[in-house]
């Protein structure tokens, strides 16, 4: 059985060094239905050094993002999710930024690993995507990369 494909792929054993820049903890608004892998990702990326806050649907992602936008660095976004799916998340966080204020990096995280599923959210306006499962690493990378094209 062969791997799902990453847009970005690297399966190199060793982790990536921590961004240099960011003298804080990178803060990643995870959104995430599921109670299960609300926990898994949590524990993941809490051990990796983030801050996690979780919204549990799409309108609840909106929500907190545009409550306080600055208080979030990163959005790891699931694609299926009640009220609201990741992409339409997406598309309405993309018009409220307006031409005025700094896009947020939002990393699409999903069981959806076909190509078109890939392109249908990089269309929606995010900027990457990581398939479930992913490796720690792998996931690390891609919201670095992301954070890091931010600054």
């Amino acid at each position: 059985m062969s791997q799902s494909p990453h847009l970005h792929r690297n399966d190199g054993a060793s982790a990536p060094k921590p961004l240099s820049r960011i003298k804080r903890p990178i803060s990643v608004l995870v959104a995430e239905d599921l109670a299960f892998h609300q926990i898994l990702v949590r524990r993941v990326l809490e051990r990796l050094g983030y801050q996690v806050a979780i919204a549990s649907d799409g309108l609840d992602v909106v929500r907190q993002w545009q409550a306080s936008p600055e208080t979030y660095d990163v959005i790891l976004m699931d694609i299926q999710l009640p009220r609201m799916d990741g992409l339409e998340a997406t598309r309405q966080i993309r018009l409220l930024e307006g031409p005025t204020r700094r896009p947020i990096p939002i990393v699409a995280y999903s069981t959806q690993s076909l190509l078109t599923d890939k392109y249908l959210c990089l269309s929606a306006g995010m900027n990457d995507y990581v398939s479930k499962p992913s490796k720690p690493h792998i996931l690390n990378q891609a919201l670095e990369r992301a954070v890091a094209a931010r600054m």
